[in-house]
């Protein structure tokens, strides 16, 4: 009689939990990235695509941010959100919060808008809504693995289809949000630097934060995304993470997707007199549990 190998620790860690706090992070740097400038919140005043200042008024400066800016006025910083409104709405906005809108700080408001809408279009929300609408389903797949066989395994196919699509959307929009927003800033303060080409009024400074931030969403989404394919995706096999249950009954019952012919009772390769047929190994099968 075999001896009984002993349980590994790690047999208890679920490898499902790093990819879904994984899932949770980029979810985290999401938010942060898209809500950049539209309070003040700590932090959040801090997270902008580019910084316009007045090269005759250094004390003046506006951040602008996907949906959202913010005025520093003579060390008083106030953020308010901005997507699709005008200067002067924005403006009353920011003087019910106690802060002074010099002439200065108009025009360099009126920029700021112009910059967020023709400049800085926001690729990276549709990223979020394309990581979203594959996280829910991904969670459909993960519930249809906990069901019985159905007639119809479409379903099932259909979702991992879906999930695949959508999280390769989300890389694809994200990469593409994250380099435009490197190169654009890089250009704005190049030409701003430059005497020739530049304004010798205005001057432009990058956000590295948000840059960072959506580095990081694009290397934690190709992370996610190759992991949930091996947990769940992989065509033809059912891993330990998405087994799907059989019932307890005496009547016949389907062997797992992939169960290895190997694993089979020696009854269904071949009886007495067959190659490979031990009568030893027949009768100790019963004993293994399947």
């Amino acid at each position: 009689m075999r001896a009984m190998k002993k349980p590994s620790k790690l047999g208890n860690f679920d490898l499902r939990f790093p990819v879904y706090i994984c899932g949770g992070i980029i979810i985290l740097f999401y938010v942060l990235a898209l809500t950049g400038c539209v309070s003040n919140s700590p932090g959040v005043s801090n997270i902008y695509l580019v910084k316009v200042q007045s090269r005759l008024d250094n004390t003046t400066e506006v951040r602008v941010g996907y949906f959202g800016i913010c005025l520093t006025e003579r060390g008083r910083l106030e953020c308010v959100s901005s997507y699709e409104r005008g200067t002067n709405t924005v403006a009353k906005d920011l003087s019910n919060k106690g802060v002074s809108v010099p002439g200065n700080a108009g025009s360099l408001i009126s920029l700021a808008l112009t910059i967020q809408t023709k400049i800085f279009p926001p690729l990276l929300a549709a990223a979020g809504v394309f990581f979203f609408l594959g996280g829910v389903a991904l969670t459909m797949l993960k519930r249809s693995f906990k069901k019985v066989v159905a007639k119809k395994p479409s379903s099932s196919k259909q979702l991992r289809v879906a999930t695949l699509l959508l999280g390769g959307a989300a890389i694809v929009f994200a990469t593409a949000s994250a380099v435009a927003t490197t190169e654009t800033t890089n250009a704005l303060g190049f030409a701003t630097s430059n005497s020739t080409i530049g304004s010798e009024n205005i001057r432009f400074s990058a956000g590295l934060a948000l840059q960072v931030l959506q580095w990081f969403i694009v290397g934690l989404s190709l992370i996610f995304q190759v992991s949930i394919e091996s947990m769940f995706l992989l065509p033809g096999k059912v891993l330990d993470v998405a087994v799907l249950p059989q019932q307890n009954s005496g009547a016949f019952q389907r062997e797992p997707m992939g169960f290895n012919n190997a694993f089979r009772p020696p009854s269904a390769q071949g009886g007495p007199g067959s190659p490979g047929f031990n009568p030893d190994e027949e009768r100790g099968f019963g004993n293994q549990g399947f």
